[in-house]
């Protein structure tokens, strides 16, 4: 054992403290073939089994620019700069295991089709949708995520 890490995770590889999900590795690869940045898009739908986690993606796609994950909040959430699963997520209709796998894309293209009622967001041409999950120990062992955009 090392560092206050178990033999179990070190033979696993498990780096670094469970707070950067995979979704950091694949950001920059995921902006450029979207050809826009995080500042480009007007709502992001995360995996949110717990509001931590939801924070953590954003941060790791770039959204926290500097990793301040305060400044994220109170500058960007907050103010509504970036809509952040404007259906509630799953923390508003229960965390369905895989069932809940599409939540953010059904969302997402609710949105982009101007179907999404009451809780439309003006002028939403793009979309970030992100999972997060099968979590072993306190790993996720997969991430992904798309940019949709409505096509005018």
């Amino acid at each position: 054992m090392r560092a206050g890490r178990t033999d179990r995770e070190e033979s696993r590889g498990d780096p670094g403290d469970g707070l950067r999900t995979g979704l950091a590795e694949v950001a920059d690869d995921l902006w450029r073939d979207a050809g826009i940045g995080s500042g480009e898009i007007d709502m992001a739908m995360v995996y949110d089994d717990y509001p931590a986690m939801a924070l953590v993606q954003l941060a790791d796609l770039g959204f926290a620019g500097d990793g301040d994950v305060r400044a994220l909040i109170h500058e960007r959430i907050a103010t509504r700069q970036i809509p952040v699963n404007t259906s509630g997520g799953q923390l508003s209709a229960g965390q369905a295991g895989a069932a809940g796998g599409l939540h953010g894309v059904v969302e997402a293209v609710r949105q982009l089709r101007r179907e999404a009622g009451e809780r439309q967001v003006a002028g939403a041409r793009t979309a970030l949708v992100a999972g997060y999950g099968m979590v072993c120990y306190r790993y996720g062992a997969c991430a992904g995520a798309t940019i949709l955009e409505t096509i005018t």
